[in-house]
């Protein structure tokens, strides 16, 4: 399965990953961070400190950058997903926090149903 290949970055990874977007989509960086609700200085700490944003901050991030957040953080490339899988990562990128966790707990429901069945 695709998902078993992905590497979760770590905090450097992760903060590259958000400048290379921000030049590539030509934002700046207070425009970007002001949007995801943080301040230029908070970003910047978090690269000092070689720790991660939380996660709403993370989404905040994804959401500015319109990408989707496993891409923020992990090496997993959309490109190389079927394009049913590039839909369910592009839907769920795109629910709010509540959906989300509606999401991952029928997910998480059906995974178990699946280990009865193997």
């Amino acid at each position: 399965m695709w998902f078993k290949e992905v590497n979760v970055l770590d905090s450097k990874e992760v903060y590259d990953r958000v400048q290379n977007l921000i030049k590539i989509k030509g934002m700046k960086e207070s425009q970007v961070m002001k949007s995801a609700g943080i301040s230029d200085n908070a970003f910047q700490n978090w690269r000092k400190r070689g720790t991660l944003p939380t996660m709403p901050i993370l989404e905040g991030i994804s959401c500015a950058l319109d990408v989707p957040l496993v891409q923020l953080l992990s090496d997993i490339n959309l490109n190389q997903l079927s394009s049913e899988q590039r839909k369910l990562v592009e839907c769920y990128s795109a629910l709010n926090k509540s959906n989300k966790n509606v999401v991952m707990a029928v997910a998480n429901a059906l995974l178990k149903g699946n280990a009865g069945s193997k």
